[in-house]
């Protein structure tokens, strides 16, 4: 029996590597647009109530966004380059924590890594699950 995903499928290593790139390259970008442009830079100790809230929900959308495109240029067929993209967030978490001394407290700091990690993972899995989901929402608009 052989794995219904094949490592060596011609175009699929290009495939998960673009995947990779763009998907963080989208995260990375949605993220900077959402709290730095529109809420000036996202803190703890010093953003108002709205500009946290609104914030997350715009950081956790990119991070959708993200994983969505990742998971389309993927062939709809691999999360290897969710697995990727997960390990760069908790990477950056880490040194964001331990390394730049972020005057936010810690579980501020994990639970914005966790909220990444959980929109990269819902924009692959939201088709994964469904996989007329996509034809679906060309339906309705």
């Amino acid at each position: 029996m052989t794995h219904p995903i094949k490592l060596f499928t011609p175009g699929l290593i290009f495939r998960i590597v673009l995947a990779v790139i763009a998907g963080e390259f989208l995260l990375v970008l949605l993220t900077t647009i959402v709290q730095e442009t529109i809420f000036g830079g996202i803190t703890y100790t010093h953003s108002p109530i709205s500009h946290l809230l609104f914030g997350g929900a715009g950081t956790f959308l990119a991070a959708f966004i993200a994983g969505l495109a990742a998971y389309l240029l993927a062939g709809r067929k691999s999360v290897i380059p969710h697995i990727i993209i997960s390990l760069l967030i908790i990477a950056e978490s880490i040194w964001l924590i331990f390394y730049r001394e972020s005057p936010d407290p810690l579980w501020f700091e994990a639970t914005a890594a966790f909220s990444l990690l959980l929109g990269v993972w819902l924009g692959a899995l939201i088709f994964k699950i469904d996989p007329e989901a996509l034809s679906k929402l060309g339906n309705e608009v």
